[in-house]
């Protein structure tokens, strides 16, 4: 052999510390490697020369390295402190830092699919340090086969309502919808099994039906069968949650959304030797369309509004518009926020799902109606009402004896009414709500809408509130309209 060559594979030995390392480098065969440093063998112990562009990082790489994570991860991490060294270097340290293996492999066979036929579904807890405490959450991935681009999300549960709206963000996420699904034998898909076909569960099944993709389950115990997903969740837990502390479970999410962009959907993957982004732009075309059409993915609840404005759910309050007080209403549970919303199915609230307990998230459009105009109390109020109402006294001690702190809100809302109906008719119907005992805003609302339908609106329906005042002197508020109160103001999510 050439002695310059011989003098390439020892002083490469020097810094790699594997044979196997050495030949790959090298492009050539093992066996000629060990040939040579059989003559003049290295120590197998001796460190790396601290001339090694990796030696200032080996205490950062050992630690990383016990603590889970993949070289490929530790490479970015160490790359981003100022490493300009290859990846062999890194995945030659870490790998006598991992310990032998106690398990063995079981054989099986690879299979491929066509483009657009198949993705794979998986969940899998994931414990993680949120909030500096650390948790449980779920790990939901989708892999398209054929390209192995890979979705997933972190969410609270694995729950049906949660199932679906996972399945909905991964084909939004995809831009379409591959022909078939591959699940394991997952409770919310599959209750069992008749004669070893599976028995689906009905909304599962009406969803795929909505969607257009057949459903198939593996047998029991055939990990192997959606290997590629099961694949993708080990690569998740390694590459995204291990080592990190974060804020709240939406900043996990946006810190995986940010790895698929960057990392796992743009590397070189080691079955297909191509990058699955630029395999899914081939493959998309082959995808299904979604639906025009919404399918109801929430778990819906019922809950009735307390005197505060606030219902319970999940052991937080949320705020509603205040004419919803001592009312049923009907909940939109989504993993991530909810809605409340009437018979009708119209919008009167919606939040983000908070996180913990012993939360309460507020709208503070809510309660706007609820605020004094500026320089007037609570008893100046009550005056202003009877000037208007002198004989509505039997109502308003109604009023406060059933609402208690919310009666203000009612009195004000009832002063609307007059602008809106006129006094004579908005009296005319205190009265016979006096003799009804409904003794609350909303009831007078239904009652003269019923008599002499929808309240006439315009400009002469002022926003009361010091925050109105504020921004109308500015320019920047119109007048409120009556039904805009009705429905509770703004849309906006508060915390």
């Amino acid at each position: 052999m050439d002695p310059k060559q011989e003098a390439r594979i020892r002083d490469l030995y020097q810094t790699l510390r594997s044979k196997r390392a050495v030949a790959k480098r090298l492009r050539i065969d093992v066996k000629t490697v060990r040939a040579v440093l059989g003559q003049t063998p290295c120590p197998e112990a001796a460190p790396p020369p601290t001339t090694s562009k990796l030696a200032p990082f080996l205490p950062l790489v050992a630690a990383k390295a016990k603590e889970g994570l993949s070289a490929s991860r530790i490479l970015r991490e160490i790359r981003a402190l100022g490493y300009t060294g290859g990846r062999t270097l890194v995945v030659e340290a870490v790998r006598p830092l991992r310990g032998p293996r106690t398990r063995g492999r079981k054989a099986f066979r690879r299979f491929e699919t066509p483009p657009g036929e198949e993705a794979q579904v998986d969940w899998s807890p994931v414990r993680v340090t949120i909030a500096g405490r650390e948790q449980v959450v779920h790990c939901f991935a989708m892999v398209l086969h054929w390209s192995r681009a890979i979705f997933t999300r972190f969410y609270r549960d694995e729950r049906l309502p949660t199932l679906l709206s996972a399945h909905v963000a991964a084909f939004e996420f995809f831009e379409g919808i591959a022909r078939r699904i591959v699940y394991d034998n997952m409770a919310t898909v599959v209750l069992g099994r008749i004669e070893k076909r599976p028995l689906w569960n009905e909304r599962f099944l009406a969803f795929s039906k909505h969607f257009a993709f057949e459903p198939f389950v593996c047998r029991p115990r055939d990990p192997n069968r959606k290997g590629g997903v099961e694949s993708a969740i080990g690569y998740i837990q390694r590459d995204v949650a291990l080592g990190e502390e974060f804020e709240s479970l939406d900043h996990l999410n946006r810190h995986a959304e940010h790895w698929l962009r960057t990392v796992a959907n743009v590397r070189v993957h080691g079955t297909t030797k191509e990058v699955p982004q630029e395999r899914l732009k081939r493959e998309k075309p082959l995808l299904t369309p979604l639906p025009t059409q919404t399918f109801p993915t929430w778990a819906s609840e019922v809950r009735k509004v307390q005197n505060d404005c606030l219902i319970s759910l999940g052991g937080n309050l949320y705020s509603v518009p205040p004419l919803l007080v001592g009312r049923e209403v009907r909940l939109r549970v989504y993993p991530e926020r909810l809605e409340v919303v009437d018979g009708l199915g119209t919008l009167l609230a919606s939040h983000r799902i908070a996180e913990g307990k012993g939360k309460r998230v507020i709208d503070p459009a809510h309660y706007e109606a609820i605020r004094r105009p500026s320089g007037e109390s609570k008893s100046e109020t009550e005056r202003r009402f009877l000037t208007m109402f002198p004989n509505a006294t039997a109502f308003l001690a109604g009023v406060k004896r059933r609402m208690k702190g919310l009666a203000i809100v009612h009195l004000r809302i009832l002063a609307r009414l007059a602008v809106a109906y006129g006094v004579e008719r908005d009296a005319e119907v205190l009265a016979f709500a006096t003799s009804q005992r409904n003794w609350s805003a909303s009831s007078v609302t239904r009652i003269l809408a019923h008599r002499y339908g929808e309240a006439v609106e315009g400009p002469e329906l002022p926003l009361l509130g010091p925050a109105a005042d504020a921004a109308r002197a500015a320019g920047g508020v119109e007048e409120r309209r009556l039904s805009d109160l009705l429905k509770g103001g703004s849309d906006e999510e508060g915390a």
